[in-house]
């Protein structure tokens, strides 16, 4: 009897620890839900100059090393609020908490609406930002913002 539960409990423990065979990404907004995005990215670039003595020189004179190392870290926090589903499309307002970038500077809002899947800024408030500032602004961010395209379907392991 002991043996016989073991080995069901075995055949249990095998067949729960069976990996993914695919992955189904569904990516985006909901309505009625607030999203907080924390965001630290720290990048390093390595620049080693290939050039003639005398460039190189040039450069050590006006303060570049060979290799110019450079270190940047970006930090962004966020909260978006999407609300009422009206047909197919709600409203999505995200407020920037803090950003090491001055052009999304703390207190920053983007208002638009988030229609078949896709982020449309309507505009943006910031009272220290000119109106062409924010026109660019927008372009940018409603570009990125939906730049990321996951496929409709399953995802198999090793796939791109």
């Amino acid at each position: 009897m002991k043996k016989a539960i073991l080995l069901i409990l075995f055949s249990i423990t095998i067949y729960s620890c069976k990996s993914q065979e695919e992955i189904d990404f569904k990516v985006g907004y909901l309505p009625n839900l607030n999203y907080t995005l924390t965001l630290k990215q720290i990048s390093e670039n390595n620049i080693f100059y290939v050039a003639t003595d005398e460039i190189i020189e040039s450069l050590k004179n006006n303060g570049y090393s060979n290799p110019t190392i450079t270190k940047d870290t970006t930090v962004l926090r966020s909260v978006s609020k999407t609300g009422e589903l009206n047909g197919n499309q709600f409203p999505l307002n995200i407020e920037v908490l803090e950003s090491s970038n001055k052009s999304l500077g703390k207190g920053m809002r983007m208002h638009g609406n988030y229609v078949n899947g896709v982020i449309k800024i309507d505009s943006i408030s910031n009272s220290s930002m000119s109106d062409k500032s924010k026109m660019e602004l927008l372009t940018s961010m409603e570009t990125m913002m939906n730049q990321i395209k996951y496929p409709e379907r399953k995802i198999k392991i090793g796939e791109s």
